[in-house]
């Protein structure tokens, strides 16, 4: 519901063209990253069950549940539309390269099936199932009233994962420090390179180095669990 509320609020024809340009530098900065967490990976000489894991969790950002919320209470509404085009580049690899690494990873067999199989498995997940509802909720009205929902509903969250993990069980494992400096230092240099190689200045480079510089994608914890990966890790 936020999401479509900003985009109907936000943004103009102009936006639109100059999406599909945007993308093609986020995406870049996306893949460099990941090819420099799958070497950090290989050099730490992580097991299988938890190489599969680091790569996502350096790699890709949690983009829209944490990313949505703080770039509006930073840049106000106006910033969602350059939130999705770095969420559409995140998602791609999300959705994709990281079921197969953590599936590959894991010690549970994968669902295989064909390509039709596959692609319906994709429109039962949450965030696709979620954007069909809240098109209703639009069109009935009451989307903009649950989209200010999020930036609470966000905050929640994270104080209880805080909470249910305990700051004395948090522990640096192999890997751990590498992986938070690619996530959070190295990730966003990346990005602000590929932005000023690219042109891409002012709202939309500002928002894309804060989100390529996010805590790991949640989604991970659970991909790893379903197919017996490190889940811990």
């Amino acid at each position: 519901c936020n999401c479509l509320v900003g985009l109907l609020n936000n943004l103009k024809h102009e936006d639109l063209a100059r999406a599909g340009q945007m993308m093609v530098f986020t995406v870049s900065s996306i893949v460099l990253t990941l090819l420099l967490s799958a070497l950090a990976a290989t050099l730490l000489r992580l097991p299988r069950s938890r190489w599969g894991v680091f790569v996502p969790m350096a790699g890709l950002s949690n983009v829209l549940f944490v990313g949505l919320p703080l770039c509006t209470q930073l840049f106000g509404e106006v910033c969602v539309p350059y939130v999705m085009v770095y969420y559409l580049s995140n998602t791609i690899f999300t959705q994709s390269l990281a079921v197969v690494l953590i599936e590959r990873a894991g010690s549970q067999p994968g669902k295989g099936g064909s390509l039709a199989h596959r692609m319906l498995d994709m429109l039962r997940k949450p965030p696709i199932v979620g954007m069909a509802v809240s098109i209703v909720l639009l069109v009935l009205g009451f989307a903009s009233q649950i989209s200010g929902s999020v930036t609470p509903l966000a905050l929640i969250y994270c104080g209880y994962i805080v909470y249910e993990v305990g700051l004395k069980n948090l522990r640096f494992l192999q890997g751990m420090p590498t992986m938070l400096v690619i996530r959070l230092i190295i990730s966003p240099l990346i990005c602000a390179a590929f932005c000023m190689l690219g042109g891409v200045s002012g709202l939309a480079m500002r928002v894309f180095i804060v989100e390529s510089a996010l805590p790991v994608v949640s989604q991970i914890t659970v991909m790893a669990g379903a197919y017996g990966a490190d889940e811990e890790y």
